[in-house]
């Protein structure tokens, strides 16, 4: 999943995350807060990992699965 444009309010990650807003923009990418609707709306952060020069990006793994497209980074609250 190819993310070149920040992600907005209410755009879903995945069919799971629904993005709430960004809370931090790196060197490597963007991190927000979003909510997972597979999990009873849990509050978690969402790193996005930036375009790179060969054109991929990256926006990985999940709760525990590994190889989705969207990354539980950290329990907010």
């Amino acid at each position: 999943m190819i993310h070149a444009e920040p992600l907005a309010p209410g755009e879903r990650v995945d069919g799971r995350f629904r993005v709430e807003r960004a809370i931090a923009r790196g060197g490597m990418g963007t991190v927000y807060i979003a909510r997972d609707e597979l999990d009873g709306d849990a509050p978690i952060a969402l790193k996005i990992i930036e375009q790179g020069g060969d054109g991929s990006s990256a926006s990985s793994a999940s709760t525990g699965g590994g190889g989705e497209s969207a990354v539980r980074e950290a329990e907010l609250l």
